[in-house]
């Protein structure tokens, strides 16, 4: 919706062909390029599929309040109870 946000990708190790984003928007950040009805936020995002079913994991919150550790964390618990693993 606005300039704000930085986009980055990160990785997946535990899960073959999974994708991570990470998005993160500051405060710093929208005073300077974004729109006034912004708030700051961070998120990491993270696909993979099993078979024909794509899984996305969501994790957000304010900046510094969610990290990627976590984000692995969860995508991997929620693959291994997929695959069995």
């Amino acid at each position: 919706m606005s300039c704000a946000a930085q986009i980055s990708t990160f990785d997946v190790d535990d899960l073959p062909d999974a994708r991570g984003v990470h998005r993160v928007a500051t405060a710093e950040d929208i005073e300077r390029v974004g729109t006034a009805d912004e708030q700051p936020f961070e998120s990491y995002w993270a696909g993979f599929t099993n078979g024909a079913f794509v899984y996305t994991v969501d994790l957000f919150g304010r900046p510094g309040s969610v990290s990627e550790e976590q984000a692995l964390e969860i995508v991997s618990a929620y693959g291994d109870r997929l695959t069995g693993g």
